[in-house]
């Protein structure tokens, strides 16, 4: 089997155009799922991508939702989608799911550019003040399958 490199580790990222500049897109593609995240604090139609630089012919993509506080929270549902051109995009998985921590998705796509789009987050809350938003603290990309 071949190396296997995260094709998404600190590589140029964009998100929906809105946020607080302290959970930026980048924070999701730095390697270090523990400390920093990006987050959008409306509970709907959120994205945030990145750009592995060239076209490949992708089979996994992991997100590890929360921000490392004691406050998880998380996409419900969301779609993985993957562009050659950032501008047509297709669907390589979707999810309804209510669970904390490393999401793994199997795909068989090709491209440039993989984003999730979220159309539903929400909180594992622990006060009662946190309200509901996307928080990835990584988001992983690999061409050869899930490590």
């Amino acid at each position: 089997r071949p190396t296997n490199p995260n094709l998404a580790l600190n590589r140029p990222s964009s998100e929906i155009p809105w946020g607080n500049p302290t959970f930026r897109a980048a924070y999701a593609f730095d390697g270090s799922a523990c400390c920093n995240a990006w987050a959008k604090s409306y509970d709907t139609n959120q994205w945030i991508q990145v750009d592995l630089g060239r076209v490949y012919d992708l089979r996994c993509v992991k997100i590890r939702w929360g921000t490392g506080t004691r406050n998880v929270h998380l996409g419900i549902n969301y779609q993985v989608r993957v562009s050659s051109d950032n501008s047509s995009w297709s669907v390589a998985s979707f999810r309804h799911v209510y669970q904390e921590g490393w999401q793994e998705h199997t795909v068989s796509s090709r491209g440039r550019y993989v984003r999730m789009y979220g159309s539903k987050s929400g909180s594992m809350i622990v006060s009662p003040y946190s309200g509901k938003y996307f928080a990835i603290s990584e988001m992983e990309v690999y061409e050869f399958g899930c490590p």
